[in-house]
């Protein structure tokens, strides 16, 4: 219930007088015209902001205290929350949290499925192309912290793909299916013709011993 309890605030009711004044401080939200709601929406963007600075602020505290010298960083969908000061809390980036910042990824997931629907059912294409999901798909990192902001990740990105190589071997792939059936076209021809000249040879050899 983390998140939860993060995100969940409410204006009181002198909030909402300062906010939108004596008369429309009681009107349901509803009520309210678009102005007011988004003023109301601010001012609840704001006091989450602060609930979390002082939530995280305080367990970061805490865990501080247990390991003297030591910074505790709080890290969620590729984002580090630190401690400055006495009572401010701040955002820090992947780029500064380095490796720690990293997606884990399983190597190798269980999904179950029928097999029309398995990878490859609709030809090499499913994963051998440059709009292949199994390379290309976006995934959405899941954060905790109320209103952060996080960006999808390529699935090629958590495999360590080699882009330009896997490019270059989708292309590979672009005409297969007309490139099998003209090499079953050609195979036909040659064995025709093998076979026709083997007969023309049989007949010939048999017309000469007679």
């Amino acid at each position: 219930d983390f998140s939860e309890e993060l995100a969940d605030v409410s204006l009181s009711l002198s909030q909402r007088r300062d906010l939108l004044g004596e008369e429309r401080a009681r009107v349901k939200e509803e009520e309210r015209t678009a102005e007011e709601q988004a003023k109301v929406r601010e001012a609840e963007k704001a006091a989450r902001q602060a609930q979390i600075n002082e939530r995280l602020g305080a367990a970061l505290a805490a865990i501080e205290e247990q390991h003297p010298g030591k910074q505790a960083v709080y890290v969620t969908g590729g984002t580090g929350w630190i401690r400055y000061g006495e009572d401010k809390v701040k955002a820090i980036t992947a780029a500064e949290l380095g490796p720690a910042a990293e997606p884990y990824a399983w190597p190798m997931a269980h999904n179950v499925r029928p097999a029309r629907q398995s990878l490859g059912a609709n030809g090499c294409t499913d994963c051998h192309s440059d709009q292949a999901n199994f390379f290309f798909a976006q995934v959405q990192p899941v954060g905790l912290v109320p209103d952060q902001e996080l960006a999808p990740l390529a699935v090629h990105s958590l495999q360590q793909a080699d882009i330009p190589r896997l490019q270059r071997w989708n292309r590979l792939f672009v005409g297969r299916s007309t490139f099998k059936l003209a090499s079953l076209l050609a195979l036909s021809l040659t064995c025709l013709i093998t076979f026709s000249v083997l007969a023309w040879n049989i007949g010939t050899f048999w017309q000469r011993r007679g």
